[in-house]
């Protein structure tokens, strides 16, 4: 008996070139993580069975990397001293909804999130010993952490 419907189907994606053609996206995976400025691309399913061939629509795809996290310069303060406040800018990038983590570290290079400390700016208490600072910021998936700054205490 005859099957009027094939179980056969074979599926392939493909991502629109510059050149207006069509190249094979291999695994349906594209890596977005390396995108460092907004960048759009249009992607499309094709179906195959035998001699058959089918296109889906197009779909177009925006990236909208998270950006721009800068929190102020390094400072120098005395012995038991309140540094003054750590100002981060607003990040451009990801979905435009944004969500902060300060952190801190002694020697630069293991960070500890600081309770309650999620607001855009930050103020700490009273150093002793000199402390680094740095931002998390994260918008929708994506995460991006700031350069780290370096409060000295003499």
């Amino acid at each position: 008996m005859a099957t009027l419907f094939p179980s056969n189907f074979n599926y392939s994606w493909e991502i629109k070139n510059s050149l207006g053609g069509w190249d094979p996206l291999p695994n349906i995976t594209k890596d977005l993580s390396n995108y460092t400025t907004s960048t759009t691309f249009t992607v499309r399913r094709k179906v195959t069975s035998y001699e058959c061939t089918s296109t889906s629509n197009e779909l177009t795809i925006t990236v909208l990397p998270l950006a721009s996290n800068t929190i102020g310069t390094s400072q120098v303060i005395c012995y038991n001293s309140v540094p003054a406040e750590l100002t981060g800018n607003m990040p451009s990038g990801g979905s435009g909804s944004y969500t902060f983590q300060w952190q801190s570290s002694t020697d630069n290079i293991t960070f500890t999130n600081i309770a309650l400390a999620t607001n855009q700016n930050f103020q700490p208490g009273a150093l002793t010993t000199t402390t680094y600072f740095r931002r998390l910021v994260s918008s929708g998936t994506c995460l991006i952490n700031s350069t780290s700054v370096q409060i000295t205490v003499n």
